[in-house]
């Protein structure tokens, strides 16, 4: 099994993520996994690495709204077609979001 090497490694969670960006329209994901530095997503689009989004994350009221980076893509065939895994950096997050995060994996851990 491969060694986690994150400072804050990423809980297997998924709850429903808005994605923008000014070259597309809304999309609707989920993550496969969150921690307070990031996320991965299954998205139907490819973004490209460095590509910066707004991300509404669907966490127990309100939802947090942050800017993300692009920093891995992985391109997954699936049944209902293609498919990307993408994990995002976050760039921009308010304290009070980063503890909620914190606070919502490691209750959804035990």
């Amino acid at each position: 099994m491969r060694e986690e090497r994150r400072k804050f490694p990423r809980e297997p969670i998924s709850v429903e993520v808005g994605v923008r960006h000014t070259d597309w329209p809304l999309i609707k994901a989920k993550s496969f996994d969150i921690s307070v530095e990031g996320i991965r997503l299954f998205l139907p689009k490819k973004f490209p690495k460095d590509k910066v989004m707004e991300l509404e994350i669907n966490l127990p009221l309100p939802p947090v709204v942050t800017r993300g980076k692009v920093v891995w893509v992985k391109e997954v065939e699936t049944k209902g077609g293609k498919f990307f895994q993408t994990g995002i950096k976050f760039t921009e997050v308010k304290p009070e979001d980063k503890a909620r995060i914190e606070v919502f994996t490691q209750t959804r851990q035990k």
